[in-house]
């Protein structure tokens, strides 16, 4: 549900819930291996350069600096200067052809990736990277 000028509009976009946040760090591995020891967590290596921190439900996906950068080069993302860092989140959602025509609406550029993934750069979003990820 999307508002207008005070008018609801429901554009089927269909949020269905957080599934990741995206962090940076120099050093992924010891990251996630303190946090998981701290949290009670499971510790995944994901591939070279990005750790998966797993609590519950949502997952925590640390990635080194250079591994953040190649994977969501569509969007151009730069990791930050000061480390570890929050970065981004991954949300799911129904389907990305409504999303893309409700971002297209609002002229917020995005860029489309593998399995229809739809991405949205920092500079859009105030800060963060946001991956919506089709659950279809």
């Amino acid at each position: 549900m999307v508002v207008f000028s005070g008018q609801r509009q429901d554009f089927g976009v269909g949020a269905l819930g957080l599934m990741a946040v995206h962090a940076v760090a120099e050093t992924p591995r010891e990251v996630a291996k303190a946090l998981a020891a701290s949290w009670g967590a499971k510790v995944e290596e994901i591939f070279d350069g990005c750790m998966m921190v797993k609590t519950g439900s949502v997952e925590l996906l640390i990635w080194s600096p250079p591994a953040y950068q190649d994977e969501y080069k569509a969007v151009e993302v730069m990791a930050p200067q000061e480390l570890p860092a929050v970065v981004g989140a991954t949300i799911a959602i129904e389907r990305a052809r409504p999303l893309q025509a409700l971002l297209r609406a609002n002229n917020v550029p995005f860029a489309l990736t593998e399995g229809d993934r739809v991405l949205v750069a920092p500079e859009q979003t105030g800060g963060l990277m946001i991956e919506f990820l089709p659950q279809n």
